[in-house]
């Protein structure tokens, strides 16, 4: 699941590319898509459309793995930003794969998600299959994730 905007450096460019190379896999985007994205996309990447902030924690919540893949593209995005969504993410007790940039990877460390570089984006394919293929595991970090949050 992917809860980001198709901006510059927050990385939905890096879930098409995963789920392309997942097509095991259903990759969900939570919001609508820009014009011309719908045409060009994977088969298993299917919108979820906009929802009230409520649904959003349900939706969330029933995801198998949460996506945050920032990119450098942007610097505001990789070095400034504090991404709320991060938190709504631990808060959730689902895995979380990041991208290990910016004030990100203050929080967001390999004991309590999977972290990845953003110069090996592909990293990240590794990490859903690793989620998928060991769920204790997984748990353990999302449970991690949910205990630092509540701080």
């Amino acid at each position: 699941m992917y809860s980001g905007t198709f901006q510059k450096g927050k990385g939905s460019d890096v879930v098409l590319a995963w789920a392309k190379a997942l097509p095991q896999y259903k990759f969900f985007f939570l919001h609508s898509p820009q014009s011309g994205l719908n045409k060009n996309h994977p088969d298993n990447v299917s919108f979820l459309g906009e929802h009230t902030h409520e649904e959003v924690e349900y939706i969330i919540k029933a995801a198998d793995v949460l996506l945050l893949p920032n990119t450098k593209d942007s610097l505001e995005y990789s070095l400034y930003t504090s991404p709320l969504k991060m938190f709504e993410y631990m808060g959730s007790g689902v895995p979380i794969v990041a991208s290990h940039i910016g004030s990100i990877r203050e929080v967001l460390t390999p004991e309590n998600s999977y972290v990845f570089d953003p110069d090996d984006t592909m990293s990240g394919v590794r990490h859903i299959q690793t989620i998928c293929d060991y769920p204790g595991d997984a748990h353990q970090k999302a449970l991690q994730a949910l205990d630092d949050v509540r701080g």
